[in-house]
């Protein structure tokens, strides 16, 4: 269980279930105040409480790993909502949003 204070790896998983690449991938990840951030990929930035990730594409079938670590400044329950986007329409974008929840004891 994460302790307030410890570093504690996360990682976002992204697969493209289309049959298309998908280009200029832009993922999101909003991240509670009490949560830092640290050890994030080279593609992404963190400002104002959001990670924003970018990317060149993704074939058909394949996934992309977005390793990063939070930082608990306190006790609670936390959700950590991603989306990710891409410069392609999506039919089916309501699976393009997934929470992760992190518990601090």
């Amino acid at each position: 269980m994460p302790a307030a204070g410890g570093v504690y790896p996360v990682t976002a998983t992204t697969v493209d279930k289309g049959s298309s690449n998908a280009t200029r991938l832009v993922l999101t990840i909003s991240v509670p105040a009490a949560l830092g951030v640290s050890d994030l990929d080279p593609a992404c930035s963190f400002s104002q409480h959001a990670i924003v990730c970018n990317y060149g594409g993704l074939p058909p079938g394949q996934s992309l790993v977005t390793p990063f670590s939070v930082v608990p400044s306190t006790n609670g329950s936390f959700a950590i909502p991603g989306t990710i986007a891409a410069s392609q329409s999506d039919p089916f974008s309501r699976n393009n949003h997934s929470v992760a929840h992190v518990v601090v004891r």
